[in-house]
C-alpha cells in the first residue's frame, strides 16, 4: 500500500484530494497537514511514498518543504498543486526535484493519472529489485554484479535519461531490496536508505553518466550482500575492512586469514555460503571493478591501473581481467564509450 501525504492550507482541497487518493486502489492517505513545517516533521517520522503539496503555505513554502523532504528521503515523489503558474516559479519547483507541477484547479482525471503513472513506475522498479534480490538471496554474487549494467541501461532508457527520475528509480529499487533483506536477516541489519545515501552519496554522480550509475549501484549491492555475513558473523566485518584497505596490494587468502585470525577453510566455507564464490573470486571481482573505474575516469596507463589494484605483473592483470570480463583491459577501454553509455562489445 502506497502512503500519501496531503499538504494544503485549504480544507476543501485537502478533502477533495483525500477522497480521490483514498478511493484509488493501492493508495492510502497517511495524513493531511496544513503547513510545510508539519509536512517535513511527518516525513521525518514516517515512511511516505508520494506527497501532494501546495506552494503558498503559511510559514515555509511548498518548494522549501520539498527540498527538506527530499534530503530526508530522496525517493519520496512530490507533486505540487498550486494557483501559481508563472514560468519562473514552475522552473524553480521542477529544479527542486519535484516530480509534477499542476496548476489549480485540477481535475479528478489529472490526479488519477499521477497515481497511475506512480504505480507503473513502481512496478517497473519492483521487477528490477526482484531480479537483483533473487540473485542476492540465491548467493549468486557474480551473476548479481553481472546483471547490474543491463538493469542500469534499461532504467535510464525508461526514464529518458532524466537524472532525477533515474535517481528516484534506483533509490526505490534499493529500498525494495533493503525491505526484503530486513525480512531475510532480521532487525540486526544496519542498512537503510538513509545509510546508503550517506555511505554512497548520489550527488557525486549527477553528471548522469551511465557508467557512474553502474559503479554506484554495484557498490550499494555489494554492501547489501555483506549484510547477512556481518549480521550473523559480526567479527567478519574486519575481513571486509581488510579487503577494502588492502585492495591496492597483492591480497591472498592466507594474508586475509592471517590478518583477521581466521582459518582458511572456515572463511572459504562462509564465502561459498553467502556469496556462492571463493574468497579469491570475490577479491578479483572487487579489484576488477576498481580497475574498470580507473579505466573509465582516469588517464592512467594499464600498467598503472594494474599496480593500483594490486596486479604488478601486467600480463597477469590482463589475464585475470579477461577471465572475469571476457576481454582484456585494453579491449574493455576501446569497447567502452567514455561518456558513460552502455558497454558495447565490438563484433
Amino acid at each position: 500500500m502506497y502512503k500519501v501525504l496531503i499538504v494544503d492550507d485549504e480544507l476543501l482541497v485537502r478533502k477533495a484530494l483525500w477522497t480521490i487518493v483514498s478511493g484509488t486502489e493501492g493508495f492510502e492517505v497517511a495524513a493531511c497537514v496544513e503547513s510545510g513545517e508539519q509536512a517535513v516533521v511527518f516525513c521525518r517520522e514516517h515512511d511516505i511514498h508520494l506527497v501532494f503539496m501546495d506552494i503558498a503555505l503559511p510559514g515555509m513554502t511548498g518548494i522549501e518543504a520539498a527540498g527538506k523532504i527530499n534530503k530526508i528521503n530522496p525517493s519520496v515523489q512530490i507533486c505540487i498543486i498550486s494557483v501559481l503558474s508563472g514560468f519562473d516559479i514552475i522552473k524553480k519547483a521542477l529544479s527542486s526535484k519535484i516530480r509534477v507541477y499542476l496548476v489549480k484547479p485540477v481535475s479528478f482525471s489529472e490526479i488519477r493519472k499521477i497515481l497511475d503513472d506512480f504505480c507503473q513506475d513502481k512496478e517497473s522498479d519492483h521487477s528490477y529489485s526482484e531480479q537483483l534480490a533473487g540473485l542476492i538471496y540465491q548467493r549468486q554474487y557474480r551473476e548479481t554484479m553481472k546483471s547490474i549494467p543491463d538493469i542500469v541501461h534499461e532504467v535510464i532508457l525508461e526514464k529518458n535519461g532524466n537524472v532525477e527520475k533515474v535517481l528516484v528509480s534506483f533509490l526505490q529499487i534499493v529500498n525494495q531490496i533493503l525491505a526484503d533483506s530486513r525480512i531475510y536477516i532480521g532487525e540486526r541489519t544496519e542498512l537503510s536508505e538513509k545509510a546508503i545515501t550517506e555511505q554512497f552519496p548520489v550527488n557525486k554522480i549527477f553528471a548522469g553518466e551511465e557508467i557512474s550509475w553502474v559503479f554506484w549501484l554495484s557498490d550499494v549491492v555489494d554492501a547489501i550482500c555483506w549484510q547477512p555475513v556481518i549480521a550473523n558473523h559480526d567479527y567478519l566485518g574486519q575481513v571486509k575492512e581488510y579487503i577494502d584497505r588492502e585492495i591496492s596490494t597483492d591480497i591472498s587468502l592466507s594474508s586475509v586469514c592471517d590478518a583477521c585470525s581466521i582459518s582458511q577453510s572456515y572463511l572459504s566455507k562462509l564465502f561459498r555460503r553467502y556469496f556462492g564464490i571463493s574468497v579469491m573470486d570475490y577479491i578479483h571481482l572487487y579489484k576488477i571493478r576498481k580497475a574498470k573505474m580507473y579505466i573509465a575516469f582516469t588517464d592512467y596507463s594499464m600498467t598503472q591501473i594494474g599496480h593500483r589494484t594490486g596486479y604488478n605483473d601486467s600480463s597477469y592483470f590482463s589475464k585475470i581481467f579477461k577471465k572475469y570480463e571476457g576481454m582484456t583491459p585494453k579491449q574493455y577501454k576501446s569497447a567502452y564509450n567514455v561518456q558513460g553509455s552502455k558497454e558495447k562489445k565490438k563484433n
